[in-house]
């Protein structure tokens, strides 16, 4: 430090920025040296420009790009910075609640994975902890043909994506309860948070008693449940069928597991 001043290099030091970038802001007429040598054209900046240099590397963390700060600093406009800073700011946070949407999304597939490979070893009735997961549903369609179901998961999806929510890649089957009857009621899948959308149905968390099974185990693994609920005079709150992550690129076949919420 020389009378007070900084040299480019101390600069550079001190605020971890090159001095290739100050030159370069010096060229463009952002931020000028408070002092140039006549005789060797060194730089030198005064100690009030350290809050300028923090205002530009904020900036440019923002994705705002220093010709954008010209008019500013030139008018010395306080008042229009701090908007326009604003105004980035509230762009980079919907940005970055994006990225932690997606983060997110990969946890769950990362878990559902880890989960799945858990619980296919146990051929038994299970009791689960399973969190409040928010979901998007649709209605039943009036038919259960494959197809036509498909096709809701289909419109599901599309439906997600135009909400801009993150899928986290779990689906299926919501049951009501009609005296003594189940029957299918809602379809749906799992998003990252809750959204505006009209179709948004939070499913609820706590203790489920479950069974996984496939296509040729479903009608015995059922029997087991239904059985372990009658023994032990369970009454079920909620009814969920969830299709099971257990292979990202070679799924074998379909794997599910029946979810049953209860007051145990």
């Amino acid at each position: 430090m020389n009378n007070g001043l900084y040299t480019i290099g101390e600069i550079s030091k001190l605020k971890s920025i090159t001095a290739k970038a100050l030159r370069f802001y010096d060229e463009i007429g952002l931020l000028k040296p408070y002092f140039v040598d006549p005789e060797n054209q060194y730089r030198y900046y005064h100690p009030d420009q350290l809050l300028h240099i923090d205002i530009i590397k904020a900036a440019r963390n923002l994705e705002i790009s220093p010709n954008e700060l010209i008019p500013f600093f030139e008018q010395q406009d306080t008042k229009g910075l701090i908007t326009l800073l604003e105004e980035q700011k509230v762009k980079a946070k919907a940005k970055l609640n994006k990225l932690q949407d997606v983060i997110t999304g990969i946890e769950h597939i990362a878990s559902g994975l880890t989960v799945s490979e858990k619980i296919l070893a146990n051929n038994s009735v299970y009791l689960r902890e399973i969190p409040t997961r928010h979901a998007l549903v649709l209605a039943w369609p009036d038919s259960s043909d494959p197809e036509l179901l498909a096709g809701r998961f289909s419109e599901l999806e599309h439906l997600a994506d135009e909400s801009g929510a993150i899928a986290t890649y779990e689906s299926g089957y919501i049951f009501k309860i009609v005296g003594e009857a189940t029957l299918p009621d809602k379809l749906y899948t799992t998003v990252a948070r809750p959204t505006d959308s009209a179709i948004y149905h939070p499913l609820p968390g706590g203790s489920y008693l479950c069974v996984n099974y496939t296509e040729t185990t479903a009608l015995g693994r059922q029997k087991l449940l239904n059985k372990y609920l009658t023994k032990h005079k369970i009454i079920p709150l909620d009814i969920i069928q969830a299709e099971l992550l257990t292979e990202l690129f070679h799924p074998e076949q379909t794997v599910w597991e029946l979810q049953v919420r209860a007051e145990l």
